[in-house]
C-alpha cells in the first residue's frame, strides 16, 4: 500500500511539474503555435510545418520534392587517353545510349530570426538541407551485351586474356570523364555533393503568420561543397582526365558549382 501511495504521489508531482512547465512555455511564447505551408521554387515542391520558439524566432521543418527530370542522349566510346579506338582484336562499339536523371528531393530544418520587431515579416534564416548525395545520375539504356565484351577486354578476360594491358581500356566519354562499364554491361555514373547542405538566406513572412493565412518568401543558398563525378559500379571517384567527350559543357559547369540558389514562395496558414 505504501508503494502504491508513493507511486501515486510521484505521478501527481510529475503531472504538476509538466503542467507548470507547459504553462511557462505558453507564457514565454515557446512552442505555443503551429503553422503549415506549401509552395514551389528552385527546390521543387516544398511542404513544411513550423512553430514559434519565441516571438523573435521560429523553427520550421519539411520536405522539398523535386520532380524527376530525364534526358536521353548518346555517349561516344573511347580508348583511355585517345580520341578513337578499334585496333586489332578489340571490341568495337562507337556509342551507347544514355539516360540522365536529375533528382534532388531533400528534407530541411530552418531557423527564422526576426531582428527588427517581434511582429515583423523580414527574417534571416540559417539551417540545412539533407538527403541523398546524388544530384544527377546517368546510366545506359542499351548495348549491355556489347559492354560486357568491353568489360572483358578491359580486364583481359576470356578471349582477350592474351592482349597486353598497355593497349588501354575502353569506356564512355562523359565530357572530360572516362567511365568504364561493369561486368553486367552497365554504365552508371553520378554527380554527388554533400549529404548535408548548410543554408543561409533571408526573406519575408512567417511559417506561423500573424494572420490566419499569408505568404512566405525565401531567398538564399545551399552550400554543396565541390561536386564530384563517381562511377557507381565500383564506387570510385573519377578524375577529369583521359576523355574528350561532348556533353555541351553541362558536366563541366555542374562539377564546378559549390552553391545552389534557393528561391521559394509559399502559402502559409496558422493551425493554432
Amino acid at each position: 500500500m505504501k508503494k502504491i501511495l508513493s507511486a501515486f504521489a510521484l505521478i501527481c508531482v510529475t503531472f504538476g511539474a509538466n503542467a507548470q512547465f507547459t504553462e511557462t512555455l505558453k507564457e514565454l511564447g515557446i512552442f505555443n503555435h503551429l503553422g503549415v505551408g506549401v509552395g514551389v521554387g528552385t527546390t521543387g515542391i516544398s511542404i513544411e510545418a513550423g512553430t514559434t520558439i519565441t516571438p523573435w524566432v521560429q523553427l520550421r521543418a519539411g520536405a522539398d520534392i523535386m520532380p524527376t527530370i530525364k534526358i536521353k542522349t548518346d555517349l561516344d566510346l573511347e580508348e583511355y587517353g585517345v580520341t578513337s579506338y578499334g585496333g586489332y582484336n578489340t571490341p568495337y562499339l562507337s556509342s551507347v545510349g544514355i539516360q540522365g536523371k536529375l533528382t534532388n528531393t531533400l528534407g530541411h530544418f530552418l531557423f527564422d530570426a526576426f531582428p527588427f520587431t517581434k511582429h515583423s515579416s523580414f527574417h534571416i534564416t540559417v539551417g540545412g538541407y539533407f538527403g541523398g548525395s546524388s544530384v544527377i545520375s546517368a546510366y545506359n539504356t542499351d548495348s549491355f551485351e556489347e559492354l560486357k565484351d568491353v568489360y572483358m577486354y578491359n580486364h583481359r578476360l576470356g578471349s582477350y586474356s592474351d592482349i597486353p594491358m598497355s593497349e588501354g581500356k575502353i569506356g564512355a566519354a562523359l565530357g572530360n570523364y572516362f567511365i568504364e562499364p561493369g561486368p553486367n554491361g552497365d554504365l552508371k555514373a553520378s554527380i554527388k555533393t554533400w549529404k548535408f547542405r548548410p543554408y543561409v538566406g533571408f526573406g519575408f513572412g512567417r511559417i506561423v503568420p500573424n494572420s490566419r493565412i499569408n505568404c512566405l518568401f525565401d531567398m538564399g543558398v545551399q552550400f554543396w561543397g565541390k561536386p564530384g563525378i563517381w562511377n557507381d559500379i565500383n564506387h570510385e571517384k573519377i578524375t577529369s582526365e583521359g576523355a574528350d567527350g561532348d556533353d555541351g559543357g553541362v558536366i563541366k559547369i555542374i562539377s564546378k558549382v559549390s552553391v545552389y540558389p534557393v528561391i521559394n514562395i509559399k502559402i502559409v496558414g496558422k493551425i493554432f
